[in-house]
């Protein structure tokens, strides 16, 4: 017969309660005096446990999460970095090369295409929310309710890559072509510019746009990966603990170069389905896709989301040993480099 446990709180008298009318109870033990005594039994070594337990929200180190959190994102800006670098590359080139053939600087029409964009959105999404959720779910495994597939979570982080995708692709490919033609515009009244030939034209403007790409590339990525890794951290929590098995908390690495408001928000820890408050706006996590430019570009805050209940086990008076069970950041955060 499975022996009745207290809740996590209860007191006392409240487990009591149930006592005299429980019917495994009845059946096991003939009087209200011996239920009441199994009863207080169970409760009091139910207590001793919880006393040789700590929440292990207390004992995760801030500095090593910040530490290895930021090691998992330059792992994936470095890896989508290149090809958003490529891309840009490639695509100044072909504008150039228009340029270099015709004099114009009109008609990029076929330059910085949307549904190139859109991929371009969904493979950083899908790529680095699957490194995040295996990152998390490596770190909190003896504390998930339910192991999740790579193939499952590729398919949400894809699926949120595109619908944020839908809001940016306009922006990113106008910018893009915007900035083409600017600088072509401007070499146009350029004496120096206008005396090269058309092999030398070619090089210096390839070798500008090669910086230009290289820029637009850093800076994009950089602010993304954020959203996708915070969002993948936020519905990795929600995947393996429950939408309301957490809470979250807002980290800002502080290093002089913060934003005052971030600085300010660090260590703001809300329940999971509730907001930050952040810079006068309500944010789900660091860069959200939501927030004004101000507190989105080049965000390099974290969310550590805990399981309610984590624990670790500090000491077994019964066994006379002790069991720690640790969060290992460091070693998983070594998992993912060499992909």
């Amino acid at each position: 017969m499975p022996l009745p446990k207290p809740k996590a709180g209860e007191s006392l008298a409240d487990f009591l309660e149930y006592c005299p009318f429980d019917p495994e109870m009845e059946i096991e033990f003939d009087t209200v005096e011996q239920r009441f005594a199994v009863y207080r039994t169970l409760y009091e070594d139910a207590n001793k446990q919880q006393k040789a337990l700590r929440i292990t929200t207390q004992k995760i180190k801030r500095d090593d999460f910040i530490k290895a959190w930021d090691r998992q994102i330059k792992i994936a800006e470095n890896r989508e970095f290149k090809k958003w670098f490529a891309y840009f590359k490639r695509e100044n080139f072909k504008g150039v090369d228009e340029f270099i053939a015709t004099g114009k600087i009109t008609g990029f029409d076929g330059l910085f295409l949307d549904r190139d964009i859109t991929d371009l959105y969904i493979n950083l999404f899908s790529s680095v929310g699957v490194q995040i959720a295996l990152w998390y779910q490596n770190n909190f495994e003896k504390y998930i309710v339910k192991q999740q597939s790579q193939a499952n979570w590729r398919e949400t982080f894809a699926a949120f890559g595109q619908r944020f995708a839908a809001d940016k692709v306009t922006l990113v490919s106008g910018n893009r072509k915007k900035e083409l033609q600017g600088v072509l515009k401007r070499l146009m009244t350029d004496p120096d510019f206008q005396s090269l030939n058309e092999r030398q034209a070619q090089r210096i403007l390839r070798n500008q746009f090669t910086g230009y790409s290289r820029n637009q590339a850093m800076r994009l990525v950089r602010t993304e990966s954020t959203t996708a890794a915070n969002y993948a951290a936020t519905q990795t929590a929600n995947d393996l603990f429950g939408s309301d098995g957490y809470e979250k908390e807002w980290l800002t690495a502080i290093d002089g170069r913060e934003r005052p408001a971030h600085r300010e928000a660090d260590g703001q820890r809300v329940a999971a389905d509730q907001p930050f408050y952040v810079g006068g706006e309500y944010l789900k996590f660091p860069s959200d896709p939501s927030a004004s430019a101000k507190n989105r570009i080049n965000c390099r805050c974290t969310i550590l989301t805990m399981p309610l209940g984590a624990v670790e086990e500090i000491e077994d008076n019964i066994n006379g040993g002790a069991l720690v069970s640790s969060i290992g950041f460091a070693i998983a955060g070594e998992v993912l480099e060499n992909e």
